[in-house]
């Protein structure tokens, strides 16, 4: 069951999605920009339907924290990568 603040988020995705694929008709933004950002809200909207599954993944490893605090352990790592 999606609770009141995972399905708002959903939506703000979906208006963040259809903005970005305006944008892309318009060409305001490039080929590979679309891809990103298009790649970052769906894994975004992943992350929030699945959100049990990450806090039984969390559990798994050894994590005393919920998911979205393995995703933001993820995060910071792919961070560090990039710089």
């Amino acid at each position: 069951m999606i609770s009141f603040q995972q399905f708002l988020a959903l939506v703000i995705i979906t208006f963040f999605i259809t903005r970005l694929f305006k944008q892309k008709n318009k060409q305001q933004v490039s080929n590979s920009e679309f891809w990103l950002w298009l790649f970052f809200w769906t894994c975004s909207a992943l992350a929030i339907i699945f959100l049990k599954q990450l806090d039984h993944l969390a559990s798994a490893l050894g994590f005393t924290a919920s998911g979205i605090n393995l995703l933001f352990y993820g995060a910071i790592l792919v961070l560090f990568y990039f710089v």
